[in-house]
């Protein structure tokens, strides 16, 4: 569901995103992501969605650790949010946002 022009602020394309989130989640035994919608505004010809997210898990070191992160944020994050074609289906992340996560 990543764009393949998918961009954010810690200067993060597709393939980097896709390799870090695979190893993040490969490092979890057992995971639930939970979110809950804070707004759906209009922004150029996309969609931009805050949620809050919290993170249940038990996995290995780096599990823990980004467990732990996204838990203690404040602040909901952002997600852009663009349809591709006219199909109801067929939409692509663009970016996220977060104003206070800082990555490795």
């Amino acid at each position: 569901m990543l764009a393949d022009n998918y961009s954010d602020r810690w200067q993060q394309d597709k393939s980097i995103v896709t390799g870090r989130c695979r190893e993040v989640f490969a490092d979890f035994a057992l995971l639930t992501i939970e979110h809950a919608p804070q707004g759906l505004q209009p922004r150029d010809d996309a969609w931009a969605l805050s949620e809050k997210v919290q993170i249940k898990g038990l996995g290995g070191p780096i599990a823990l650790a980004a467990r732990d992160g996204i838990n203690a944020l404040r602040e909901p994050f952002t997600m852009l949010w663009h349809q591709r074609s006219w199909k109801p289906w067929d939409w692509e992340l663009r970016s996220v946002e977060h104003p206070t996560l800082e990555l490795p």
